[in-house]
């Protein structure tokens, strides 16, 4: 699949796996991880605190910044500062 295409991100790798009915699951952060088995994957969430979303976002090279405490900017409003 790389050798085909060299801009394949990981999600679209392990893509392929689920297709083929594989259970093998990637992550990749905060060092690319290869596990087997549903219950090994969502244990190794777990353990780094990150959601299957933000693992898939990882996977396909999307950076989402987490908010974390108090809102800065306008009551209701929340901003994400300048890094």
């Amino acid at each position: 699949m790389l050798a085909a295409n060299s801009e394949t991100n990981l999600l679209e790798i392990e893509e392929v796996f689920r297709d083929a009915g594989n259970r093998v699951y990637l992550i990749a952060e905060p060092e690319l991880t290869i596990v087997t088995g549903t219950s090994a994957w969502r244990s190794a969430l777990d353990r780094l605190g990150m959601s299957p979303r933000e693992s898939r976002y990882a996977l396909a090279g999307i950076h989402r910044r987490r908010v974390r405490g108090p809102p800065c900017g306008a009551p209701g409003e929340r901003k994400i500062p300048p890094a």
